[in-house]
């Protein structure tokens, strides 16, 4: 009988260091990533909301041109943040690694040797999958968000 994966992965991280370690890999990676996604799409959206819109027909819109414009704010910035993410896979990686801490690379170590070994390109790899995640997200996301504003 085998444990079920979600207690089997409980004791995985029980025996590598407990629950802590959860928060100690990359975690200012993390928060950077995420306030530079979050701040960037919500902050981007009205902009794209409104171009090409007179001032009186912000409220006329449709919530397929609104769909859009959180598709392309969401899209910008995870392409933009893209490089954060390749260093958190790495910094995430090298925790799973059974070496000592004293040898694994901080994320600026990480940043320097990506850029080194394979150019500033690299620090773009996988950026396909990550925009069109964060486009369908965004666009679902701030859409419904702005519609329900309307309506209320």
């Amino acid at each position: 009988h085998k444990p079920k994966p979600i207690l089997a992965a409980a004791e995985s991280i029980r025996k590598r260091g407990g629950v802590r370690l959860l928060w100690t890999v990359a975690l200012p990676e993390t928060w950077i990533r995420s306030f530079a996604v979050t701040g960037l799409r919500i902050g981007l959206y009205p902009s794209f909301r409104d171009a090409g819109s007179a001032d009186g027909e912000q409220q006329q819109q449709t919530f397929a041109r609104k769909a859009a414009a959180g598709m392309m704010a969401g899209g910008l910035s995870a392409g933009l943040a893209n490089p954060i993410d390749q260093v958190r896979t790495r910094l995430y990686a090298q925790a799973a690694v059974p070496v000592p801490p004293s040898t694994h690379q901080t994320g600026l170590g990480i940043a320097t040797s990506i850029v080194h070994n394979g150019g500033v390109r690299s620090l773009f790899r996988g950026m396909t999958a990550t925009i069109a995640r964060q486009m369908l997200l965004s666009g679902g996301q701030l859409a419904s968000y702005d519609q329900m504003k309307q309506l209320s």
